[in-house]
């Protein structure tokens, strides 16, 4: 018999870790943030294995796929975008600075919007806060 009064506290705790429905991917937040989030997460897996209740850990199990799918898709992204500086910047270095070769790096840089604007000084953008 499982006692409802335990199965309540873990379903509080794994509404507070997932915040949204880890089905729910339209906010394109991921489902954990912080290190406090794993945690919680943590104890809510612990809590919910304890007390056998399998719906608990299927939800949390969702939420454990929703973050991992979220940051794989993150470095996927993040290295196709690394990929295509490095081939932009090896043309430009192999072309000797010529403008053809910097025509491609422009064109990698204007189509992810990270061109400065033309009347900014190299001090200016040093000194600007960075975007992310």
């Amino acid at each position: 018999m499982v006692d409802h009064t335990l199965g309540a506290r873990t379903a509080d705790r794994v509404g507070a870790v997932g915040g949204t429905s880890p089905a729910d991917t339209s906010s394109g937040e991921p489902a954990i943030e912080t290190p406090t989030d794993l945690s919680r997460l943590y104890v809510a897996f612990k809590d919910a294995d304890d007390q056998g209740d399998a719906q608990a850990l299927a939800r949390l199990g969702w939420v454990l796929f929703a973050m991992v799918s979220t940051a794989e898709h993150g470095h996927r992204e993040m290295a196709g975008l690394l990929g295509e500086l490095r081939s932009a910047a090896r043309a430009a270095v192999s072309g000797g600075g010529s403008p053809a070769s910097m025509a491609i790096l422009r064109h990698a840089l204007t189509g992810h919007g990270w061109l400065p604007p033309p009347d900014a000084t190299p001090m200016q953008m040093l000194a600007a806060p960075s975007s992310r």
